[in-house]
């Protein structure tokens, strides 16, 4: 079992950004595998197929997604960290920091409670049901907050965590593109699980980059 071990202090070694990439590499690879599989998307499926369901991204409620809402969440944390140290220092960045917790924190809610999916019922008593119409009272507030903490981040001496969050919402908002593509073209079987990975990655990136927002040093 000497390979083991050698795997084992192969895993521990890697930096957290290594180690971050090999989760999800694994995830988008299992959303490649089982959106190629045969009545991967059936409701009735069972057996090997419903198993590996529980690792694909393109899925709600699974291993998979709740693995990227609790990295969204971790970013809110870290945000709101920041927030708090920022009161006592610097009074007019505290906003910027508060702002990206907060956004942090309505994706991961969405990841992990299929917000915006449900978006059509939860908001048809108030007019506004189908396609794009119904993101509105969703997406409205969050582009609100998102121009109000890009615009305290572009006041940093270092300007690195407005360019890294602006890259990764426009990432975040090329996904409703994508997912609007999804259900207006029609997709070959063997492009099926390229596409869900090309989505599904799209968002990982978009992750990763406010992490790297929220763990670099103070520059400003």
């Amino acid at each position: 079992m000497k390979w083991l071990d050698l795997l084992l202090l192969k895993l521990l070694s890697l930096s957290w950004r290594s180690a971050i990439w090999l989760v999800n590499g694994f995830f988008l690879a299992m959303t490649v595998i089982v959106a190629q599989l045969p009545d991967s998307g059936s409701s009735s499926r069972h057996g090997l197929v419903q198993y590996l369901g529980q690792f694909t991204l393109a899925e709600e409620r699974n291993l998979a997604t709740c693995w990227e809402g609790w990295c969204l969440l971790l970013v809110a944390v870290l945000a709101f960290e920041r927030f708090l140290q920022a009161r006592r220092t610097e009074a007019y960045t505290n906003q910027s920091w508060l702002g990206l917790s907060m956004l942090a924190a309505g994706l991961s809610l969405d990841e992990l409670g299929s917000i915006h999916e449900q978006a059509p019922v939860l908001f048809a008593q108030w007019g506004f049901s189908g396609g794009i119409k119904s993101m509105l009272p969703l997406a409205m507030p969050g582009l609100l907050l998102l121009m109000v903490t890009l615009r305290r981040m572009w006041t940093f001496p270092n300007r690195r965590s407005f360019w890294l969050s602006l890259s990764a919402f426009v990432l975040f908002g090329s996904v409703a593109l994508q997912e609007h593509l999804e259900h207006t073209v029609a997709w070959p079987w063997w492009a099926e699980g390229i596409r869900v990975s090309i989505e599904e990655g799209t968002e990982l990136v978009g992750m990763f980059l406010l992490l790297l927002v929220v763990v670099s040093p103070v520059d400003h």
